[in-house]
Formats: structure tokens, C-alpha cells, sequence
């Protein structure tokens, strides 16, 4: 199931200095309500690690199943 976060946005000072990386997520679902988020595996910076986080948090629920999920958060500049 694919899952999208239209509510993360690329924070300016990674713009800026050209900051690009993948932010893996783990989170508990339980009656499709997002429970204990964690920063798996870091981008390597901490700006855009916090925008991850910071997004998926923003989403009430979601249509998946009670289970333990990982969600990568990609960071790519065009």
C-alpha cells in the first residue's frame, strides 16, 4: 500500500545549503491511529529528520492495518 505525506515540506536551510536525504520512520498503528513514531535510520541531517518526523505526526490516521510500519521520507532536490 503506498502511503503520501503531501504535508512535508522541504525546510529552507536544507534548500540553502543543498541538504538532500532519505529519513526512514518506524511507527505503531493501532484502530488506524498513528502511535510511537521513531527516527530509524537518520538523512544525516537533523533539519530534515525533524521535517519527517514532523509530517507523518501531522496525519490523524491512517487506513492500515494495527502492526509496527517503516515509511521512508525522501529529500531530493530537482
Amino acid at each position: 500500500q503506498s502511503l503520501s505525506l503531501a504535508k512535508v515540506s522541504y525546510p529552507r536551510r536544507a534548500l540553502r545549503r543543498g541538504w538532500q536525504g532519505e529519513t526512514k520512520l518506524q511507527f505503531h498503528i493501532n484502530q488506524q491511529v498513528i502511535q510511537r513514531i521513531h527516527i530509524q535510520r537518520s538523512s544525516g541531517y537533523s533539519v530534515l529528520d525533524q521535517a519527517a518526523f514532523k509530517a507523518l505526526a501531522s496525519v490523524q490516521t491512517l487506513p492500515l492495518s494495527d502492526g509496527n510500519y517503516f515509511f521512508p521520507v525522501i529529500f531530493k532536490l530537482q
